[in-house]
């Protein structure tokens, strides 16, 4: 996975140095704030990601996840995710007030209150139970422009195609921290890539997007019933597929 995930970040971050007038390009940073306006104008949508991530799990030891992610959203307090690839299958349901985490190979849940927004259900998730969704940036992206302006390289790196979409590149450096985005004309992200360069394992994520917005979505699609025979269990028990 490294060699896929991660071999452009690498390279990036290594580069010749460029000339002090192109480290900071402003319209990289605009450019930022305009994928923040397009997110924040979306109520329902869903979006489905091939994404490959690597993420530290203590020891010394890493957790490699290559697969497919499908977001339904309906903002501000709503939230499922079915994530399947590499033995982990997981589905997590938020309804503004409940998270739910099952396994179906096992037939098992975990769950506990949250009562809020998405953004209650990722810190919560993250922080109380080590469960980290992939590109959870992406729902919490109000932050990322004033943080990213901080970066000591924001430029502009040309024009690709990225599932049949013209998008324009862009590369950050913060904190040691290398990001990669590429936007389509509407300013909707279609790919975001992300390398830790501070951890000698070199924690990240690649992810390459779909969307649908306007997505008809009903309050059942986040409310987790659980099927018959379901046990429920701490988050710690939880299996990976």
């Amino acid at each position: 996975m490294k060699s896929t995930l991660l071999a452009q970040l690498i390279l990036c971050a290594v580069a010749a140095p460029v000339s002090a007038a192109d480290r900071v390009d402003q319209e990289a940073f605009r450019t930022l704030s305009d994928v923040r306006d397009r997110l924040r104008a979306l109520d329902t949508y869903v979006l489905d990601t091939e994404v490959s991530t690597r993420t530290a799990v203590g020891g010394g030891r890493y957790r490699d996840f290559k697969g497919q992610v499908r977001y339904v959203v309906d903002r501000p307090q709503h939230l499922f995710a079915d994530v399947q690839g590499d033995g982990v299958v997981r589905k997590v349901y938020f309804d503004g007030q409940l998270i739910s985490v099952y396994s179906p190979g096992r037939n098992a849940y975990a769950q506990w209150d949250a009562v809020g927004t998405i953004e209650t259900l990722l810190a919560a998730a993250r922080e109380q139970r080590g469960l980290d969704l992939p590109v959870a940036h992406l729902f919490a992206w109000d932050e990322e422009p004033e943080r990213m302006r901080q970066s000591t390289r924001a430029t502009y790196s040309g024009t690709g195609v990225i599932n049949g979409r013209e998008c324009e590149h862009y590369s950050y450096k913060y904190e040691d921290v290398v990001w990669e985005l590429h936007v389509d004309q509407d300013s909707m992200p279609c790919k975001l890539s992300m390398v830790d360069l501070k951890d000698r394992g070199l924690p990240g994520y690649s992810a390459e997007f779909t969307w649908t917005t306007g997505a008809p979505v009903s309050p059942g699609d986040f409310r987790f019933t659980p099927p018959p025979g379901a046990q429920r269990i701490p988050m710690s028990e939880m299996p990976e597929s």
